[in-house]
């Protein structure tokens, strides 16, 4: 079959990585891709929100199967641009078209706010009744006595999507017959999105099928004064969040009320535009987070293997948040009796709060986790898969993956199992010097084909032929051998120039290793990445030190 991969992260090598091993597999396109994915299939310059070029290049290049990586074209609506309207009307997700013309409504980042919107004076308590708690990475919390209202109005918000998507198809003909319907896609629709793209929505969700989570207040302008009011209630620090889209850079975390309250203001009036038009006062949990992943079809899932992933650029979780500076996989305190806790209490009220709610979701379920005295609490959702996170768990997943994202559209994923490597994976992002500021492009990468020799000295599981992730290793059916290691480089923000590979973002590679234990494969995992530079090349020397 043929397969269009949305993206042009570490996470889209990885997924493109993974999916060239499959035997289902006829051509491989990347859009835009990077360096590293051209080694594995075709780069296709398309923009991840220009539905009507994506829809034409399907139909012109016979893609069966469409997986989008990066979540902001799943919250604009790709997918019920393709179930729904199967028109070819759209440019930029509804930015550059009429949208009267659109399956999915108006543009992704208003379809985000109607979810805080519609309940911006909601307050959502947590359900597991230890509220002295507060959220995020693991300083103090505080306990509150603010009233805790139970959710209204979730169905009223995914439920405005759903019908305005019905009717904009039934306005083009029936939903099922357009040209891009038969094409299968990878990741939820509007409705289902707005669980990454409403942060209100989310917490309210929560609420409604008792999932654990730390109490929150959603305000608007209007409702400022409450907002300040419920934060009087909390201890230090203050978690602010915008409630769309923001670039993953809307959740402020501050240890002066004074200051948050500024901030707050400030967020309300446009800091973080549309997104911030509404904000979510989160109470502050003190723990360990943690990331889990399913795989769902809406009716069935698959439990992928959990991560842990560093945010802060600087060592022992220090400075500015980043998307990411380096992820492991297992994570030692996610042991069985925590990950059933996690089913039963998070995942399994999750699914069944989708079909509750008549959200047909079909695709990866992110779960952001924070471990509070053994008892995991939901920070967020995502609905894609995490980056840098999916450098550290795809490695270890020996499944076919094309055969399961075909189970994913069949709704048959009852029918598999997850086969996962026990090995353990140690993913350690390279970044651009000034990162997560300003900084510069098109440096030349050096030591890639170092890292290509080297993989074939250090164990026979691996044979990394020119430093792009293209590996002997591909074939699925390989054997892993004891004592045996395996580095793959995942290219983030790189592109070919002239027969160079040079920087092209601020996380520029990920080099993941695998061993049969975290300490071989943090300790590979370096040794590779020095063997790789480039000007003012920045990486983190401490991933993975917390949990050994």
């Amino acid at each position: 079959m043929n397969v269009l991969i949305l993206g042009s992260g570490g996470r889209e090598h990885a997924l493109a990585w993974k999916i060239s091993q499959s035997r289902l597999l006829d051509k491989l396109f990347i859009a835009p891709g990077n360096a590293g994915t051209q080694a594995l299939g075709q780069n296709v310059t398309l923009q991840v929100n220009d539905f009507e070029a994506i829809g034409n290049f399907c139909l012109e290049n016979k893609i069966e199967m469409v997986v989008v990586g990066p979540e902001e074209p799943l919250v604009r609506g790709i997918k019920d641009y393709f179930t729904g309207a199967g028109n070819l009307s759209v440019k930029n997700g509804g930015q550059g078209g009429k949208e009267g013309d659109r399956a999915d409504g108006k543009a992704g980042g208003k379809a985000a706010d109607q979810g805080g919107k519609a309940s911006s004076k909601e307050e959502v308590g947590d359900n597991d009744k230890t509220g002295d708690k507060g959220d995020h990475d693991g300083k103090g919390g505080g306990k509150g006595t603010a009233e805790t209202v139970a959710m209204k109005g979730t169905e009223e918000m995914a439920g405005k999507i759903s019908k305005k998507v019905k009717k904009t198809a039934k306005t083009k003909g029936n939903a099922h017959k357009g040209p891009l319907a038969g094409i299968t896609v990878i990741g939820p629709g509007r409705c289902g999105a707005l669980l990454e793209g409403s942060k209100s929505f989310a917490k309210q969700f929560m609420k409604k099928y008792g999932i654990p989570t730390a109490r929150s207040l959603s305000v608007t302008r209007e409702t400022i004064n409450e907002g300040r009011g419920f934060m009087e209630t909390l201890k230090p620090p203050w978690v602010l969040k915008a409630d769309g889209l923001a670039a993953g850079k809307g959740v402020l975390i501050i240890d002066d009320q004074r200051e948050a309250e500024r901030e707050l203001k400030s967020m309300l009036e446009g800091k973080f535009g549309d997104a911030s038009t509404t904000v979510v006062i989160e109470e502050f949990l003190d723990g360990t987070e943690l990331s889990a992943f399913v795989l769902t079809d809406g009716k069935n899932y698959l439990l992928l293997p959990e991560a842990k992933d560093y945010k802060r650029i600087g060592e022992n979780d220090t400075g500015p948040n980043t998307g990411g500076m380096g992820s492991v996989s297992p994570v030692p305190f996610a042991g069985r009796e925590f990950m059933k806790k996690v089913e039963t209490r998070i995942i399994q009220p999750t699914i069944n709060g989708l079909q509750g709610e008549n959200i047909d979701y079909r695709g990866f379920i992110f779960l952001g986790l924070m471990n509070v005295g053994g008892n995991p609490y939901m920070i967020e959702y995502n609905v894609r898969m995490g980056d840098p996170e999916a450098e550290a768990i795809i490695p270890r997943i020996k499944n076919d993956l094309l055969e399961l994202f075909l189970a994913v559209d069949k709704q048959e994923l009852d029918k598999h199992k997850i086969d996962i490597d026990p090995r353990a994976v140690a993913s350690v992002m390279l970044a651009s010097g000034g990162y997560p500021g300003s900084y510069e492009k098109g440096l030349e990468i050096k030591g890639l084909e170092r890292v290509a020799g080297e993989s074939v000295k250090t164990g026979p599981a691996c044979s990394d032929t020119d430093g792009t992730g293209s590996t002997e290793a591909g074939d699925p059916d390989r054997k892993k051998v004891a004592g045996s290691t395996e580095s793959i480089i995942f290219h983030a923000g790189t592109k070919p120039e002239k027969g160079k590979v040079i920087t092209n973002g601020g996380r520029v590679l990920a080099v993941s290793s695998l061993a049969d234990t975290m300490e071989e494969a943090l300790k590979e995992c370096y040794r590779t990445a020095g063997l790789i530079s480039f000007d003012k090349m920045y990486y983190r020397r401490d991933i993975g030190k917390d949990i050994l």
